[in-house]
């Protein structure tokens, strides 16, 4: 049976940093708004230990509901999309070396996305001519499904038609990527580079303020994932990455 690769899109094929520094600019304007007197390196510090202690929801949710009433919230985030959707190429690059590693095994498997995605996201991977690459295309919000469903992991190897145990998941998130792609049986490659080696150079003080919170957590991240989860590989850059992919390759075989 033929062999799959699937990928996640941001902060594997291109960097979601710049976009979600932009989204907690806006939960903090929105707090701002409100009154409350805090600064945007309160809201980085609270960022991470939401994120230290497993959030239920995704932790600029988390930050912004200990603010913001849910009408408040969803007016924030309408904000943000208004900002970021129509410039998607300038908020998520492409992370070094990711195009290529991801051209290298066209010839030698098949290749999938799974990603929790906006539709405007294909036109961006089109113009770094990675769309076609893959032949399934699991967008979230074309689907209809999203990570960490299982059923969004079923639809893929579904319409890829291949067994789990065929399949490698590639993702920087454990509790979207690698937890849920493992409950299935696929193999999981967890994708973690350092910040610095993301290829980005923040724009503006909230863009170095996300940055350095990164910086800060990126460590104890490292040491918890590799330690409590154990995915099946760890790579912290493209060449790391077309490296564990070959491993669990021939292990699979």
């Amino acid at each position: 049976m033929a062999q799959w690769i699937f990928f996640d899109v941001g902060n594997v094929l291109l960097n979601d940093d710049p976009v979600m520094a932009a989204v907690f600019r806006h939960i903090w304007l929105s707090i701002r708004e409100k009154g409350h007197e805090i600064g945007f390196e309160e809201i980085m510090h609270q960022r991470e230990e939401i994120s230290d202690r497993s959030p239920k929801r995704r932790i600029h949710h988390e930050v912004a509901l200990q603010y913001l009433t849910p009408l408040e919230w969803k007016q924030t985030r309408r904000r943000y999309l208004d900002e970021t959707l129509p410039v998607l190429d300038r908020y998520c690059p492409p992370i070094p070396g990711m195009p290529e590693a991801v051209r290298q095994w066209e010839s030698r498997a098949n290749l999938g996305l799974i990603a929790n995605q906006p539709k405007e996201i294909v036109p961006v991977l089109e113009r770094l001519n990675l769309w076609d690459l893959f032949q399934v295309q699991g967008i979230s919000q074309q689907v209809g499904l999203s990570k960490p469903d299982p059923e969004f992991y079923r639809w893929a190897l579904g319409q890829a038609g291949c067994d789990p145990e065929q399949a490698i998941m590639i993702g920087d998130t454990v509790k979207y990527d690698i937890l849920p792609a493992r409950s299935l049986g696929m193999k999981t490659l967890w994708f973690a580079p350092h910040p610095d080696d993301k290829g980005y150079q923040a724009r503006d003080e909230f863009e170095a303020a996300y940055l350095e919170s990164l910086r800060r957590q990126y460590p104890s991240r490292m040491e918890r994932v590799s330690r409590e989860v154990q995915p099946d590989a760890i790579a912290r850059n493209a060449k790391e990455l077309s490296q564990g992919i070959a491993e669990l390759l021939d292990r699979m075989k």
